[in-house]
């Protein structure tokens, strides 16, 4: 019989399947209730060899098979006694912090190749997508101080400007102009 329960080890879903030998088949619904609600320690203890009374039988480690499902998006480490879950889902939080890495990079690409000094302040302006413009003034500070801008413009264009490219930036299209401040 096969019993899912999900409370054991944070990310993964543990499948275990019940040999039919130890415990009545007319009361398995009770033998996978039982091992649903299995608690970390509970579980810890089974498979260090305690039986489990459940449904007037006993169960341990040798008619239970324990097989690990990492959850969808979960991505699962483990090793000895250490068990690692790490969500992988990405959340609009997330892809606008990409968003202006991915920006301050692109920037400072462009000072590269503008040839400015490391130290030299600069103006930023930038016309793209929606979401680009949102991820931009969101992380203004950021983007900012991590390219040393004074101003930093969205949705326009100056004429002035040293070096205007077009981008990618996270797959979203952008213009990116920049000048030395003055």
């Amino acid at each position: 019989v096969n019993l899912g329960f999900n409370n054991v080890v944070p990310g993964e879903r543990i499948v275990a399947i019940v040999s039919s030998d130890a415990a009545p088949v007319k009361r398995m619904k009770e033998v996978a209730g039982r091992i649903a609600g299995l608690t970390p320690d509970e579980y810890a203890a089974i498979r260090d060899g305690v039986t489990l009374s459940v449904a007037g039988g006993e169960i341990s480690a040798a008619d239970v098979e324990v097989q690990r499902q990492e959850k969808e998006g979960v991505v699962v480490a483990v090793e000895s006694n250490l068990c690692v879950g790490l969500d992988v889902n990405l959340d609009d939080r997330l892809i606008m912090e990409c968003t202006a890495r991915e920006f301050v990079n692109r920037v400072q690409n462009m000072r590269r190749d503008a040839g400015l000094e490391v130290s030299d302040r600069i103006r930023i302006q930038v016309r793209g997508t929606e979401d680009l413009h949102t991820a931009v003034d969101a992380h203004r500070d950021y983007i900012a101080a991590e390219t040393l801008a004074v101003d930093l413009s969205i949705g326009e264009l100056a004429e002035d400007a040293l070096l205007q490219q077009q981008w990618k930036v996270n797959e979203l299209d952008a213009t990116i102009a920049i000048a030395r401040a003055d």
